[in-house]
């Protein structure tokens, strides 16, 4: 099957249709619209904001879970998401089927 492309827009991809995308297509490629910046902009500055005025933020400035109430160096913020997004993208052991 040809290389389907699913827009995510916020409000506007439905979980039927990822589903459906993903048990039909092998081969499919996501994209953002050209406006993501500025959709994502006020969730951005929310954060920022919070940050500079040294609020506790779950899981932007803490640990994860048990570590829930382990505060995170400013230094160390880049690397905690990057690490949640790698430990997010990995899996161990079989794979898992489509289903």
């Amino acid at each position: 099957m040809p290389n389907v492309t699913l827009k995510l827009k916020p409000g506007h991809l439905t979980l039927k249709q990822i589903r459906s995308t993903l048990t039909t297509h092998d081969d499919f490629t996501l994209s953002l619209p050209g406006n993501i910046l500025k959709i994502l902009q006020p969730a951005l500055n929310t954060i920022n904001k919070a940050l500079d005025n040294q609020h506790t933020v779950y899981g932007i400035n803490t640990g994860f879970g048990l570590l829930a109430s382990a505060s995170i160096e400013a230094a160390d913020l880049t690397e905690l998401q990057k690490q949640l997004l790698r430990s997010h993208a990995s899996g161990v052991g079989k794979k898992l089927s489509a289903d």
